[in-house]
């Protein structure tokens, strides 16, 4: 037996270690001939077949359409009737899309703050085509920053040209329109799929901000005519199987940077695998596995990956062949991707997963082509509104049905993409009409939106507009946007009563928890408190000596007395309480930590951190803890120092059990709190979307001023009031 278990480490030392040998494989799979018939028929299969690169001038001009402008997107579609939508910029503020607030900073604000920006992307967008110069031979790293930053920039024009419309400033909200529409109509994006994913997003802002513009019936016939044009030049579907291509040769490309990667990370040493041969046998096995695969797997998913895009491409071909969405869902592909699987365990079935899921998650488990084919049937609608809008200028009214069309430039009315016949048309009121496609699903719901809340998690909540069918709808009268806006004040309101009860009844409970610790840490205050600290061996020396600050003058103290907290008065008080400890700051900072304890409960180990506290080092090169004292509640509490000492670099409990981790707490301090004003981190959140707060006066009638600002200290926004009674706020 013992003879065997040396043989097992001799070997695992050899293949740890990097001894070279070579394991090769039979395969009848030819990545070169299948790369050599695809190639004959017109494929391409390597990264050098493709050129994103832009003129320099069209590379100067786009990168102005990169600066980043973060704002929440405006809620710029929202149902206020099964077909009716209300007129954004006829309401008093622009809202948010996801949670209907407005946001603070107030849009307007952040996009006048950055309105040369907005000026110059405008420019830039009118002046020509859209192409980002990308370097192909990057393959699967090569990256996409400029994704977010044109998603950003599209909902800013569009929250810009609400802003304008409402102003009546009618020549700055056209400009921002034909921005925001040629972003969509005019950029040739890069054969990715994610890319083709966010034009369509682009699409969809777009066709709402000119749902938005056309609403204010100020537009000539020859605006309309150009945004028709626009919308008109689309083409959606033609560079979708370039995706295939391209997809095909960053991952032949990764097999190939696979192959030839030779780096495989620092071995094992043998006394290493002596002492852990389950380690170094786990590692030989995944390195055994990784060469095997490197000789002969790599071969076979190149291949396999050559001949399985290939087919993806001709399914793509075929798809974007067809006349609409009806006859594209039957074919092979169209719904239900087929997903490459390797029977190999590599990086680049990792890779592949990834992929699959990113793709996954941005069309909400949809797939490309019918992402594409709801984009095209938006933009069909979308050509049809702007004839109806050119019939009613001509006109004075809007027709009674779609074959007194066209009226403008067009030489036939673009059918419903989904099925191939006439979009559905209806007159709501003499200056209002409904226009719908079916919807991919292809099924005529009556050009009708569900107006309860629905979600697709994890992805955000689902767009009304979006399914099922494709709805241009009427507007909504100022009475019907009333009761809307009235219904979500209410239902805000009912949010507000119901949260503050459930604060209220929080707060109860924490308070009488508190009294009962306060009466409790009381009595053991009154009997002589907590037991003293018992100086601890740390690193071959007693912790005090470790910690002790040498420049104090005098003899030593005990540890006991280090982490008695004494109250330093700095002229912050009552907000800041700061204490003085003579422990090294930089002894401290090096081997652990140093918090403070509120109120809590001396037989836990470690319990009640306050919420605010920063530790400092003051000039002596003391530690000073100062604590934020509105976070609790005035009135009595007991206070200690907690110190958190980690185990010596590269010493554990396993070879000493003096070695582990410390955690010791000072002796009971009694402090009276007098702040003025207390906020409860309970009832307080803080997200991405705002945050919400609720604070507590002292005193039984109060004014207060909250002001809100920024990590870098610039001012957001100031709340004030008062309170007749002692109560949250």
């Amino acid at each position: 037996m013992r003879q065997r278990i040396y043989s097992v480490v001799a070997l695992t030392a050899v293949v740890v270690l990097g001894t070279p040998f070579t394991l090769r494989g039979d395969s009848d799979k030819d990545p070169q001939a299948a790369r050599r018939t695809l190639r004959q028929l017109g494929f391409k299969t390597d990264l050098t077949d493709f050129n994103f690169s832009a003129d320099p001038a069209t590379a100067g001009r786009v990168r102005l359409l990169t600066n980043s402008l973060q704002v929440r997107p405006p809620l710029l579609l929202e149902p206020s009737g099964s077909d009716s939508a209300i007129v954004a910029w006829k309401q008093r503020a622009l809202q948010n899309e996801e949670d209907g607030y407005q946001s603070l900073p107030p849009i307007d604000q952040v996009l006048a703050t950055n309105q040369a920006g907005l000026d110059a992307a405008c420019t830039a967008i009118l002046a020509g085509p859209i192409r980002f110069p990308l370097n192909a031979q990057h393959g699967s790293a090569m990256l996409l920053v400029h994704l977010a930053p044109l998603k950003s920039l599209s909902q800013s024009l569009s929250a810009r040209l609400i802003l304008r419309l409402r102003e009546q400033r009618y020549a700055e909200a056209w400009t921002n329109l034909l921005a925001v529409t040629r972003l969509a109509t005019a950029w040739d994006p890069e054969p990715v799929d994610i890319s083709h994913i966010v034009r369509f997003g682009l699409i969809q802002t777009a066709w709402k901000a000119t749902w938005q513009a056309l609403q204010s019936h100020v537009w000539t016939e020859e605006q309309l005519r150009v945004l028709e044009r626009e919308w008109e030049s689309v083409d959606l579907f033609t560079a979708l199987p370039e995706t295939a291509a391209f997809n095909r040769a960053c991952l032949v490309d990764t097999c190939i940077r696979e192959r030839t990667n030779t780096a495989s990370g620092a071995p094992f040493s043998l006394q290493q695998a002596i002492e852990s041969p389950a380690s170094a046998l786990a590692e030989t096995k995944y390195r055994l596995e990784r060469m095997k695969y490197n000789s002969t797997g790599t071969y076979e998913d190149e291949h396999d990956l050559l001949l399985f895009f290939a087919d993806r491409e001709r399914e793509l071909r075929a798809a974007v062949r067809s006349a609409n969405w009806l006859q594209m869902q039957s074919l092979p592909g169209a719904t239900n991707s087929p997903v490459f699987t390797s029977k190999h365990r590599s990086r680049l079935g990792s890779l592949l997963n990834l992929r699959q899921m990113s793709r996954s998650m941005a069309l909400e488990g949809k797939s490309l082509l019918s992402g594409a084919a709801a984009a095209e049937a938006r933009r069909r609608v979308v050509v049809v509104a702007l004839e109806l809008e050119q019939f009613h200028l001509q006109h004075g009214a809007y027709p009674a049905n779609l074959s007194a069309l066209p009226s403008g430039t067009l030489k036939a009315l673009p059918q419903d993409f989904i099925d191939g016949h006439s979009l559905h048309y209806r007159v709501a009121a003499p200056d209002a009409f409904v226009l719908y496609s079916i919807g991919v699903d292809g099924v005529d719901d009556g050009g009708q939106v569900s107006l309860t809340e629905s979600s697709s998690p994890p992805y955000r909540t689902r767009d009304p507009f979006d399914s099922p069918d494709i709805l241009w709808p009427r507007a909504a009268s100022d009475a019907e946007a009333g009761l809307v806006q009235s219904a979500k004040a209410r239902k805000k309101e009912e949010e507000r009563k119901r949260w503050e009860l459930e604060a209220k009844e929080h707060e109860l409970e924490q308070e009488q928890q508190r009294r009962a610790t306060i009466a409790r840490l009381d009595r053991i205050y009154l009997s002589g408190g907590v037991a003293k600290v018992v100086d601890k061996e740390y690193d071959g020396k007693m912790l005090s000596a470790v910690l002790r600050n040498p420049r104090l003058p005098g003899s030593p103290v005990s540890l006991n007395e280090m982490l008695t907290l004494r109250q330093v008065i700095t002229g912050k008080e009552p907000e800041l309480a700061t204490f003085e400890l003579p422990i090294s700051y930089d002894v401290i900072r090096h081997i652990g930590n140093l918090s403070l304890l509120c109120d809590a409960d001396p037989s836990e180990e470690y319990d009640g951190d306050v919420e605010t506290r920063e530790l400092q080092r003051a000039t002596n090169g003391n530690c000073r803890i100062t604590w934020n004292t509105t976070y609790e509640a005035p009135g009595e509490h007991f206070l200690q120092a907690c110190l958190w000492i980690r185990p010596p670099e590269g010493r554990g409990k396993r070879r000493n059990p003096a070695y582990e981790e410390m955690v010791l707490k000072g002796p009971l301090f009694k402090f009276v709190s007098t702040n003025v004003i207390q906020i409860l981190p309970m009832d307080s959140f803080f997200t991405q979307k705002g945050a919400w707060f609720r604070a507590k006066l002292a005193q039984s009638i109060g004014s207060y001023t909250l002001k809100i600002s920024s990590p870098s200290g610039e001012p957001i926004h100031s709340i004030s009031g008062s309170t007749p009674t002692a109560g949250w706020s």
